[in-house]
């Protein structure tokens, strides 16, 4: 039998938690990010260890000087901003950026030679900004990275075959310790790792020691854990997924945009995807709610609108009781 409110001692004990996990992630409650620290169309990403920004269209030579990706301090401080490029290279596209424990960051995409010669890998970046080195790829195409608690890198990618695996594991200095999540096991015919499908985007999050995968093209969140181990699958088959962020504890929130649109939470252990309170609504009752840009610590990252990159920085509130998405359920049934 489902209890419909929380005992006094649970309480107490979820906002102790609560304000131990803001206290490890200190930062301040706002931070505006330059509009126009990269220029052109550009993603962003916030996590405990830093604030990712970097170009989505494809790069060509006329923009090879400028820079295309940068990773931003919690204070509002950048830390570096580079040009994806390398000598030789008539074109250039980053895939995914994630902030590492170290300060540094990894930065996932592939560049096209003069000679049609292609590049593929995950660049490690120092905290200083310099190149540590890429770890190359080859016929594997990388489309999200995120960073482990030992600061190894997760790539989740594609390549032939349908026992192939769709994640990798790398050491920082650039070891290969496993491929995990064969595709016959989503069973769709597009790869399941493509950066978006009839589900909304894909994403890959760190997760506890583990690692999250949402997968835009099967509608399912999975988690493996530090030695690639399945964890959990949820499937959201039949909602658009269009923004990801995951707590240090393991809340895992998501923007769905539907004709009933905001924040649902998969939270730790649960079977289901429930409405955030007060952060779901329709197009007549919009949610009170910002953009979702991830999480620094137990605090989620909302874009304020309609600012055009001032993130505020706020706590969750307690699910609801009522209002979950079950495996075969959209917003627009509820």
């Amino acid at each position: 039998m489902k209890t419909p409110y929380l005992s006094i001692r649970g309480t107490c004990i979820l906002l102790a938690l609560l304000v131990v996990n803001a206290i490890s992630a200190a930062g301040p409650d706002r931070v505006d990010i330059g509009i126009n620290l990269i220029p052109g169309p550009a993603e962003l990403r916030v996590e405990t260890a830093g604030i990712c920004r970097w170009r989505v269209s494809v790069i060509r030579t006329d923009a090879k000087d400028e820079p295309h990706y940068a990773l931003i301090r919690h204070d509002g401080a950048v830390a570096f901003r580079n040009s994806f490029w390398a000598d030789g290279a008539v074109q250039a596209t980053i895939m995914d950026m994630a902030p590492l424990d170290s300060g540094g960051a990894v930065v996932s995409g592939g560049m096209i030679q003069a000679d049609g010669a292609i590049a593929r890998g995950a660049m490690i970046v120092r905290p200083d900004g310099s190149i540590e080195h890429f770890i190359r790829t080859d016929d594997y195409i990388p489309h999200h990275v995120a960073a482990g608690q030992d600061d190894s890198v997760w790539v989740f990618g594609r390549q032939r075959g349908d026992e192939a695996g769709i994640a990798r594991k790398y050491s920082l200095d650039g070891e290969f310790q496993g491929e995990f999540l064969p595709r016959s096991m989503f069973g769709s015919k597009v790869h399941p790792s493509m950066p978006a499908g009839r589900a909304g985007r894909s994403f890959a999050r760190r997760l506890g020691e583990g690692v999250g995968f949402y997968s835009g093209v099967a509608g399912e969140w999975v988690e493996l854990d530090a030695n690639g181990e399945l964890v959990r699958r949820v499937p959201l088959p039949l909602a658009q997924v269009q923004l990801l962020a995951v707590t240090n504890s393991g809340r895992v929130l998501a923007w769905i945009s539907d004709q009933r649109f905001g924040i649902y939470e998969l939270a730790p252990g649960a079977e289901s995807w429930a409405a955030i309170p007060g952060w779901v609504g329709t197009i007549d009752a919009p949610p009170s709610v910002g953009l979702l840009h991830g999480a620094r610590g137990e605090l989620i990252a909302l874009q304020e609108l309609p600012a055009l990159l001032n993130l505020r920085f706020s706590s969750i509130p307690l699910q609801g009781q009522s209002d979950h998405l079950s495996p075969g359920d959209s917003p627009a049934r509820k």
